[in-house]
């Protein structure tokens, strides 16, 4: 976010833009150096995409770590490990698995609580993982859309701005605001009790 200073002096006032906090302080001169929306875009989707590679390598990196340790990479839940502190005589945990693919769930009180477990999760679609799926996704996806495209028209304020078309040419409003993803299948009577009936 920016924020607008006045300078106020004997040659008049004059506005520039600052940046209202350190982080912005250091990509400050990038963003102004973007003139459109679409170069704007472009970097945010390669910032996204490099830190996903990045996030990727780090869960590539601790499965090799618990792999070498044992089978623990192939478990989707693992329990924490206590060990007593003599000196302070409480129960503390020891050789926790890493946040980039484990997360803690729940709390214990002491070592035989046996609340707390880790459990497994996946950063992207579990399609997108090829040890799960090495195979493309079985799934169909489609985007779910909001809004009006057939006899919508362009709004009396509209002449500022450039309203939306779709492939007609018409005034729309619609924008994608989910993703239905599963399968569909299309078959008669006939067709699924031959299917059935090979199954068996």
């Amino acid at each position: 976010m920016l924020a607008d200073t006045s300078l106020v002096g004997n040659s008049g006032i004059s506005t520039q833009k600052t940046p209202t906090s350190a982080m912005n302080a250091k990509y400050a001169p990038d963003l102004f150096a973007i003139e459109n929306k679409s170069e704007l875009e472009k970097q945010m989707k390669d910032a996204e995409a490099l830190e996903k590679r990045i996030l990727e390598d780090d869960r590539i990196r601790a499965l090799e770590d618990l792999n070498r340790q044992g089978n623990k990479g192939n478990q989707t839940i693992l329990m924490p490990q206590y060990k007593k502190d003599e000196r302070l005589k409480v129960d503390r945990e020891f050789d926790i698995p890493p946040k980039t693919l484990f997360i803690g769930l729940g709390w214990d009180e002491d070592a035989t609580t046996k609340r707390k477990h880790y459990r497994k999760y996946f950063a992207d679609e579990l399609e997108n993982d090829k040890e799960i799926f090495p195979n493309p996704s079985p799934f169909q996806s489609y985007g779910l859309k909001r809004g009006q495209s057939r006899g919508n028209g362009d709004s009396l304020f509209s002449f500022s701005k450039t309203s939306k078309k779709d492939a007609s040419g018409e005034a729309s409003t619609e924008q994608i605001v989910g993703k239905f993803k599963g399968i569909i299948q299309v078959q008669t009577t006939e067709d699924k009790e031959e299917y059935n009936a090979h199954k068996k």
